[in-house]
């Protein structure tokens, strides 16, 4: 494999003090005392400083402690280029120089995972191994909402407001609110281009994956009540509009 790092590179580095005889924790802790308040690691979720890094890491450390990693472990990690993959490296290192840390594709299922799973167990290892991953396989949502096509375009940039039909578009929208997990959904004729059963098996997976989400839809069709705890509607009142709960057991407004 062609590489970059030549000898007279490492020289011309630990020469000029670029590169230090240290490990990546020690590392972590000289920063973590010299600059607490500093940003460490940033992702599209999250930021921490280096001194909630430095605790992160210990945290996670203890628990894979916890958990029986000790020298002769594997940690099999599957997360997405996130903070906590950084935590976990750090937290692995931090333990024991006998670990080795593998990483599965995010994009495996619990079908693949199991897999993997299955044939780490039958090496022998001193002290087995310990997978490490998200707690729902959400690079899977694209499947879960109808459009397994879409699959190995994942990465792609295009117009897909071109591309995709009006259904296709909603059911991508949907499982972008998968990938999110808001505490509040507003749907705004989400499911309009879809036919009711679609519908129906769409409004079933928000419910099942997203138990903490509270879902507020806004549309014209009569099927979304059976989706819904409680039905609002914005009625004429004279010269101004005034909104009615019509559920079964309504609240006032």
């Amino acid at each position: 494999m062609d590489t970059t790092l030549t000898r007279e590179r490492i020289r011309h580095s630990t020469e000029r003090g670029f590169w230090r005889n240290e490990s990546l924790e020690t590392y972590l802790d000289r920063w973590a005392t010299r600059r607490p308040d500093k940003s460490a690691v940033v992702d599209g979720r999250s930021r921490h400083t280096y001194a909630e890094l430095a605790r992160l890491v210990e945290r996670v450390a203890h628990g894979l402690r916890a958990h029986g990693v000790a020298p002769g472990s594997v940690i099999s990690c599957q997360l997405p280029n996130w903070n906590e993959c950084i935590v976990l490296f750090l937290a692995a290192a931090r333990l024991s120089k006998g670990l080795s840390y593998k990483t599965a594709l995010d994009g495996y299922g619990a079908v693949e995972v199991g897999f993997c799973s299955f044939k780490l167990t039958q090496i022998p290892l001193q002290n087995g191994q310990v997978p490490v991953g998200r707690g729902t396989f959400r690079f899977q949502d694209h499947i879960a909402v109808g459009l397994p096509q879409l699959a190995s375009q994942l990465e792609a940039e295009a117009h897909w407001n071109r591309m995709l039909s009006l259904g296709e578009q909603q059911r991508l929208g949907l499982a972008r609110a998968l990938l999110l997990a808001p505490q509040y959904l507003f749907l705004d004729e989400a499911t309009a281009s879809l036919d009711e059963a679609s519908e129906a098996a769409l409004y079933h997976l928000l419910k099942e994956k997203l138990p903490a989400t509270t879902i507020i839809s806004i549309g014209h069709r009569s099927t979304l009540q059976a989706f819904h705890q409680r039905h609002v509607v914005l009625a004429r009142d004279g010269d101004r509009f005034t909104l009615h709960d019509r559920s079964e057991h309504a609240k006032p407004l």
